[in-house]
């Protein structure tokens, strides 16, 4: 994984956060509890990609950016789960995402 201060110095990690959002190079068909998105940035080698149940729900709630703790909790919310049992799973489909061009994500300094 890349070094998450690389452009900066940071006090410690928790002070690092990741903002997620949806790259703005989709194309996106969304019939709700399935969604089939695709990525123009590269047309050469894209495919679509079919999303349906909890990673449907990681899309929908990706409609606002967000960190990946913020997208857990909406996808937790929706199967009436805690937030804590989907936690490493979203953040890991948000990768996946974004190796796919599907998904960017930026960091932030926590101010509080």
């Amino acid at each position: 994984s890349s070094p998450r201060c690389a452009t900066r110095a940071c006090s410690s990690l928790a002070d690092i956060d990741e903002i997620w959002s949806r790259s703005s190079l989709v194309a996106v068909v969304d019939e709700g509890a399935r969604v089939v998105v695709l990525d123009l940035g590269d047309l050469q080698t894209a495919q679509p990609l079919v999303l349906e149940g909890s990673a449907a729900a990681v899309w929908h709630a990706l409609a606002e950016p967000g960190t990946a703790q913020q997208v857990a909790a909406a996808v937790a919310r929706d199967f009436g789960l805690p937030a804590t049992e989907v936690e490493p799973d979203v953040h890991d489909f948000l990768a996946s995402l974004r190796r796919r061009g599907l998904a960017v994500s930026s960091l932030i300094a926590d101010t509080d």
